[in-house]
């Protein structure tokens, strides 16, 4: 009951012009069409924390919903939605990992997070470390954005410009919500989408609720959420089964 009413919250911060029907069509982000629709936005309230070291992936493997596994099974793999859970089953932190490039070979990870939660996310993973070879620890040199589009076209990576991000990779969840960055401070993604514009305050959460992706502690309540009922499966970040 209390995901079906934090939805019918979200609906209400939409208005009904943008739930018109929307024409099946893509176009590239660079198009004069779409060029200004493409827009940016920096995720103030999410934050960074590294995870690295021999045993990053088995460790993590242990911690979360999903197949850590894969970034190892997988080279294409470069992000991937997940949660850590209590012992009850309930959600206490919803995450996105991203793949950092390492030319030692050693798995290395940046943890996108609910900022406000940072202390006891860490608090969490280490409580687990044991004897684990692996390191943690915050980022704060480092910021998170996203790239979207509301109006059905696609934001499309420029290779060419790849370059500049430490990440820059679609968001795991949905193709739709866009693309996920982490960039230096000082840095926006309007060096890599020249065309794109920072957008209003409030534009990008209403982006995400039309495509049914809640985010943070605010919108997934740490500790009491059961993550089947904030789309866990549908968002790709793994399957439970609550069966006994």
């Amino acid at each position: 009951m209390a995901a079906l009413a934090r939805w019918f919250w979200l609906r209400r911060i939409i208005s009904r012009e943008q739930y018109s029907k929307i024409p099946n069509q893509h176009c590239r982000y660079r198009s004069e069409k779409t060029a200004n629709k493409i827009k940016y936005s920096q995720l103030k309230e999410r934050g960074l924390v590294k995870v690295s070291g021999k045993d990053a992936v088995k460790f993590l493997q242990g911690l979360v919903t999903n197949n850590v596994e894969l970034f190892h099974q997988d080279s294409n793999v470069k992000t991937m939605y997940s949660m850590f859970l209590n012992v009850q089953g309930r959600a206490l932190f919803d995450t996105i990992f991203f793949k950092l490039k390492n030319e030692s070979g050693i798995p290395s990870f940046a943890v996108e997070h609910d900022k406000n939660l940072t202390s006891q996310l860490l608090k969490q993973m280490k409580m687990y470390k044991l004897r684990s070879k692996v390191d943690m620890s915050e980022i704060s040199n480092l910021v998170p954005w996203v790239v979207f589009s509301d109006a059905s076209c696609e934001v499309k990576l420029d290779k060419n410009t790849c370059d500049e991000a430490v990440v820059m990779a679609k968001d795991p969840r949905n193709d739709d919500i866009g693309i996920r960055l982490i960039l230096p401070e000082g840095m926006t993604p309007q060096i890599m989408f020249s065309t794109a514009t920072e957008c209003q305050d409030g534009d990008y959460e209403k982006h995400r609720a039309k495509l049914g992706v809640c985010e943070g502690a605010l919108e997934i309540p740490s500790g009491s959420a059961i993550p089947l009922e904030y789309n866990l499966a549908y968002l790709n970040g793994g399957e439970l089964n609550y069966s006994t």
